[in-house]
């Protein structure tokens, strides 16, 4: 019997009915992978995952058990086709030895040819203990293969040497990885999708640990090569670094709860960092409804930062900072057509010119203090936010 959150499958049943199962159990003969967190698996494993692949990208199912994994190279476990592996919920749990070097990934998405569909859900990928190996998943186009329509669903990755999910190798028009959902999830250490496709989200998440959320799409802007739509949604963030946007168009950081831990690490000094190029700014980016605040009282220079990026909106946060020391908002001299709707910063009542560094251009402020709503510079026509 196998357990999807609410929904129970007879394993049994299902291969009583069709002669063979429709998944691969790999602690089952010909493969023997053994869950005892002594026995190494990565061979039993990797064979498995060659037959899924010869299969046609026949379902990989872990059980319960701690799984030990270790290998030297470029990853302990390559998937080199469109596949799904499984486990039982947060019981089936792959488990990286702790001597397993800096420079070698744990899963390793990395094919011959484009990998159209994979999923990784109802499972953990963490450290047997200290941060070995580099990445713990690899979305990797190092052939020139996209890859795409993948879910990363209800897992936990502990902390690696580098980044919990990253994208490399992005030298694809479309993008390394694109519609693509990360979804909850407990992520330690932060996910790096740079140079990533269309329609990535990231949502309903726990993301901690070391590290911060870059985000870079592909092409430039509005253009035709241009990537659209990243969103980030529902999410619990007290990862060191917080959200960095590189480059894309149709950005959405909403409804999130982002308490930075660490200042030293935030990048350019807020919590959420718009940080486009002069040649390729970040469009149309949309900052709402969320929890901006500190954990430790180490408050940031700006909460959010606004540098080349044009027709951005920042609206119905709550802003928390220590006093008068820091702004909420800084709108560099780089950034065009940035709206300003009805926020809270802490203290409350506080004018524009307290929370807002502007050097801008068409900035647009609306808030309220004990007199009422007030609106500071013209508001922008709609033509600049598309």
């Amino acid at each position: 019997m196998v357990t999807f959150g609410a929904t129970q499958i007879n394993t049994s049943a299902a291969q009583n009915n069709k002669g063979a199962s429709p998944w691969i159990d790999i602690t089952e003969s010909p493969y023997g992978c053994v869950g005892d967190g002594a026995t190494v698996n990565t061979n039993c494993f990797s064979a498995a995952a060659a037959a899924a692949c010869q299969a046609g990208g026949k379902a990989i199912y872990v059980p319960t058990g701690r799984f030990l994994f270790s290998g030297t190279g470029a990853e302990i476990i390559k998937i080199p086709c469109s596949l799904t592996i499984f486990g039982s919920g947060w019981g089936s749990i792959l488990q990286v030895a702790k001597d397993v070097g800096s420079s070698t990934d744990v899963i390793h998405f990395a094919g011959n040819a484009e990998i159209r569909g994979c999923v990784l859900r109802d499972l953990q990928i963490v450290p047997q203990s200290g941060t070995p190996a580099r990445y713990g998943i690899n979305f990797d186009a190092v052939n020139r293969y996209p890859i795409s329509y993948c879910k990363i669903d209800h897992i936990r990755v502990g902390t690696f040497g580098d980044y919990a999910i990253a994208t490399t190798n992005p030298s694809l028009p479309t993008g390394t990885l694109f519609t693509t959902t990360v979804m909850e999830s407990h992520i330690s250490g932060g996910i790096s999708f740079k140079d990533a496709g269309d329609s990535i989200r990231v949502i309903r998440n726990t993301i901690t640990g070391p590290r911060s959320i870059v985000l870079d799409q592909v092409g430039c802007g509005t253009s035709d090569n241009g990537a659209h739509l990243m969103y980030v949604a529902d999410n619990n963030i007290t990862s060191d670094g917080g959200i960095e946007v590189i480059n894309g168009t149709t950005i959405r950081i909403v409804r999130n709860n982002i308490e930075q831990p660490h200042r030293s690490t935030e990048t350019n000094g807020s919590l959420i960092d718009l940080n486009g190029r002069a040649e390729c700014p970040v469009i149309n980016a949309v900052i709402e409804e969320n929890y901006l605040g500190a954990t430790t009282g180490n408050v940031p220079t700006a909460t959010i930062r606004v540098n080349y990026a044009e027709g951005t909106i920042i609206s119905r946060n709550y802003s928390i900072r220590s006093g008068r020391k820091s702004k909420t908002y800084l709108v560099t001299e780089h950034a065009k057509n940035t709206t300003i709707l009805q926020d809270r910063p802490v203290p409350n009542g506080e004018r524009p010119d307290s929370f807002l560094a502007d050097s801008g251009a068409n900035t647009f402020v609306e808030y309220y203090d004990g007199s009422g709503l007030h609106q500071v510079g013209k508001e922008p026509t709609r033509a600049a936010h598309q």
